[in-house]
């Protein structure tokens, strides 16, 4: 969902779920005891735009307080917001088992085991969600279908790596349940989207995001989701708009530039996409799959003479072909 996948590739998800690894060399890591500054460090450096800084502030915080959760939310943030899903996962993964009922976290890994493919597990998250959500846990509705799930996970031994059309329905009649009870709620109409881009509904997801938009203008990740589900359904030319809109808001947000790069490529508009991939690219140039569009487009302009830069990952002799 969060990434244009009309010009990506598949890549199966991994079995076992990620493990944090640490940086080594953290210069933000003392050995004497941390009494916050760390974390409070990495909050700064994330509002500054400062991504690879702020991820070592928050692993130092998280090393010196492993159980601290709003640490290992903030460094899956970080992670996904520089386009490295596997880490971002991890981490929310670490801020759950800190606190298994933590909005924010559930919400984020309901999204990305979206961008996994890995439906049955957004659809727990989503769920688990919104039945901890002290504004609609309460609501018999949602009461009613959270029994109808727990019987279906009875039924198949508690598995829900199975996909099953029933338990995505129900997910959506909870969802749509909490919105006939707050129609203004921003977070509903994003997960109500989320949920219809599953099933492949992009005209009601769309529609969703973009009341999402309306009630939270301000937001760029719902901005950068309105425009994948347009991508996604070969309106690549609106999803540009709402990408810009998402960079204005957050000049470094990588995955939505990521994302503007490849609206552009499928419009065969592939000297704007170069543009946009290597300004991207010099943000995170560790993203393997960011230089693996960079190739495409750079074919496809007639620029093969420049693949062996894509080989040797060099950013910088870029400069001399392209203004970025």
């Amino acid at each position: 969902l969060e990434e244009d996948q009309t010009f990506s590739q598949y890549i199966p998800p991994e079995n076992k779920d990620p493990v944090y690894v640490m940086q080594q060399n953290n210069p933000y890591f003392k050995e004497q005891k941390d009494t916050g500054e760390a974390f409070k460090k990495g909050l700064a450096l994330m509002k500054d735009g400062n991504l690879k800084e702020a991820i070592q502030a928050f692993e130092a915080d998280v090393t010196h307080h492993p159980e601290h959760a709003e640490g290992w939310r903030y460094l899956g943030q970080c992670h996904a917001d520089e386009e490295e899903e596997r880490p971002a996962i991890a981490a929310l993964l670490k801020c759950l088992e800190c606190d298994p009922y933590n909005l924010p976290a559930l919400m984020m890994l309901g999204v990305s085991y979206t961008n996994d493919l890995e439906e049955a597990r957004a659809l727990n998250y989503l769920k688990t969600w919104l039945e901890n959500n002290p504004s609609y846990s309460t609501l018999k509705e949602i009461k009613t279908h959270s029994r109808t799930i727990r019987e279906f996970e009875k039924l198949n031994g508690g598995n829900m790596t199975r996909m099953d059309t029933n338990l995505s329905d129900t997910v959506m009649q909870m969802f749509l349940a909490a919105l006939r009870a707050n129609p203004e709620d921003a977070d509903l109409h994003t997960v109500v989207g989320v949920l219809h881009h599953l099933s492949d509904n992009y005209d009601m997801a769309i529609e969703h995001f973009s009341k999402g938009c309306k009630l939270r203008p301000n937001d760029p990740y719902l901005w950068n989701k309105l425009g994948a589900t347009q991508a996604n359904s070969s309106r690549s030319k609106m999803a540009v708009g709402a990408y810009q809109r998402a960079l204005g808001l957050k000049q470094n947000y990588m995955r939505a530039r990521t994302n503007l790069a490849i609206a552009y490529a499928n419009q065969d508009m592939h000297d704007k996409a170069c543009v946009h991939y290597l300004k991207a690219l010099r943000q995170n140039a560790e993203a393997a799959h960011v230089w693996g569009y960079l190739k495409i487009s750079l074919s496809s302009v007639g620029r093969g003479d420049l693949i062996p830069l894509v080989e040797r990952r060099d950013v910088g002799a870029f400069e001399k072909h392209f203004r970025f």
